[in-house]
């Protein structure tokens, strides 16, 4: 019997057991979505380095910013560690797609990468080692080794190997067609280091090539992935023009080239900011 004293006809439970069966798959639905939502958090924060690195004279800091709702895992990654005395090295990429096969993949070519340093560090050698590495795995994934390529996550990588002089800096630099590093000069310009290159696991054999540049205390570098543009200077909300107008910690620069990217529009594409200051006096990384 209801509130209003009389009984529910069949109709009034028919309904009322219908409503309670949407509810019921609309709370399901709702406690899966969150349960994926926390295993895609964690995954995607499994693939990226718990901290970066302290490193005197520079102030370095890294932004990570899901491009999606979505529950899948991005391909975004990048790491910062030392492979000698006074040398460390950059890591920055990006893995076409989403899901448990970008994120293995992502896993896959940082750790190839930092297994390789250990006996080679320079950076158009390390690519390179990395492109033979992907085509491989692409072949050994393919669910049909006739055409390999069709159901193929390619990937971009960004390589810098930073090294301490007396008197500075060096930077070197090798891109696997990824978007190329933004170097702020202690006079406010603002450059793009070295050449796209060709994306991983598009063809064997490719060459990469490096570029060394001398890097003076006062300038800044900024590496990123293709969801906060392609750095191009023309574009007054672009990363260039962001890194162009500020000057102050690496984490306020980061804050601000991922801001402006989010703002330009709602990516769809994660983000990855990796800013290096290069401050001269010994300031620690954030």
């Amino acid at each position: 019997m209801n509130r209003a004293g009389r009984d529910l006809s069949l109709n009034d439970r028919a309904l009322a057991e219908e409503l309670a069966a949407r509810a019921a798959v609309t709370i399901d639905n709702a406690l899966l979505f969150r349960r994926e939502a926390e295993v895609a958090r964690r995954l995607s924060a499994s693939l990226l380095p718990s901290s970066l690195p302290s490193i005197p004279e520079l102030d370095i800091a890294a932004r990570y910013e899901a491009g999606s709702k979505s529950f899948d895992v991005g391909g975004d990654f990048y790491d910062v560690w030392s492979v000698a005395p006074d040398t460390w090295l950059v890591m920055v990429g990006d893995v076409q797609g989403k899901g448990v096969e970008a994120a293995a993949l992502t896993s896959f070519a940082r750790y190839t990468v930092k297994s390789a340093a250990m006996s080679d560090s320079s950076p158009a050698g390390l690519l390179e080692h990395l492109n033979k590495a992907v085509i491989r795995n692409i072949f050994d994934t393919a669910p049909d080794p006739e055409h390999p390529w069709d159901d193929a996550r390619l990937c971009t990588c960004l390589l810098a190997r930073l090294e301490r002089r007396p008197d500075g800096w060096t930077a070197t630099v090798s891109c696997a067609g990824h978007p190329l590093p933004l170097l702020r000069r202690p006079d406010g310009k603002v450059e793009a280091l070295g050449q796209p290159g060709l994306l991983l696991g598009v063809a064997h054999d490719t060459p990469y090539e490096e570029w060394p540049v001398e890097i003076a205390a006062g300038s800044c570098l900024a590496c990123f992935t293709d969801g906060v543009g392609d750095g191009q200077p023309d574009q007054s909300d672009g990363p260039a023009a962001t890194l162009s107008r500020l000057d102050g910690p690496a984490g306020l620069i980061a804050d601000a080239i991922c801001g402006a990217a989010k703002a330009r529009q709602a990516p769809q594409d994660d983000v990855v900011v990796l800013v290096i200051a290069f401050n001269g006096n010994g300031s620690p990384s954030t």
